[in-house]
C-alpha cells in the first residue's frame, strides 16, 4: 500500500478539494496530511485486494467530518477562532481556558478527562475512544452526561 499512496495524492487532494468549498475555515494541506497520516496508522486494514481510492476516500470524509465538527465547535463561551490549546492566548481566552479546567475537574473521571480531551485538545470521539480504550458509544456517553452536569454547575453558580 506504501508504494500506491504517492500516487494516489493528485486524486486524494482533488477529492478534499470538493469537501472544503464550503467550508473556508479547513485548510486543505492539513487534511490531506491528516489524510495521509490516518491511512498510515491504519494501513493493517486495508484489503490489498481492493481499491485504494475508496477507502482513502472514506479516511478523507471521516478526517473531513472531524475538523469541521472541531471548527464548529463553541465550548463554553469561546468564539469561533479563539483556538483552546494555543500557547499565546489572548488574556480573555486564557481566563476561559482556566475556568473551564476548573470546572472540568469538579466533573468525576472520566466525563472531565473526555470534555477536556474532546474540547481542549480537540481529539475526536473515535481517537479518545482508542486512547481510552472505551467504545465510541461510550465515549459519547460521558460528552453527554458531562456536558449534563456542566450546564447544571453553570446553573447553580448563576445562583450564587
Amino acid at each position: 500500500m506504501e508504494g500506491k499512496l504517492p500516487e494516489e495524492v493528485p486524486f486524494l487532494r482533488a477529492f478534499l478539494r470538493r469537501l472544503v468549498v464550503g467550508c473556508p475555515q479547513l485548510d486543505l494541506d492539513d487534511l490531506q496530511q491528516q489524510t495521509m497520516d490516518r491511512a498510515l496508522r491504519y494501513r493493517d486494514n486495508y484489503d490489498p485486494k481492493r481499491s485504494l481510492r475508496p477507502w482513502l476516500q472514506t479516511i478523507g470524509f471521516r478526517v473531513f467530518l472531524d475538523a469541521r465538527e472541531v471548527s464548529q465547535r463553541s465550548p463554553f463561551g469561546m468564539t469561533e477562532g479563539e483556538e483552546p490549546g494555543a500557547g499565546d492566548l489572548p488574556p480573555e481566552t486564557s481566563t476561559r481556558r482556566q475556568e473551564l479546567l476548573r470546572v472540568l475537574k469538579l466533573l468525576p473521571e472520566p466525563q472531565g478527562e473526555v470534555l477536556q480531551r474532546f474540547y481542549l485538545q480537540e481529539q475526536s470521539v473515535q481517537e479518545i475512544a482508542e486512547v481510552l480504550d472505551f467504545a465510541a458509544g461510550t465515549v459519547k456517553s460521558h460528552l453527554h452526561r458531562g456536558r449534563k452536569r456542566l450546564a447544571e454547575e453553570q446553573d447553580k453558580e448563576a445562583w450564587l
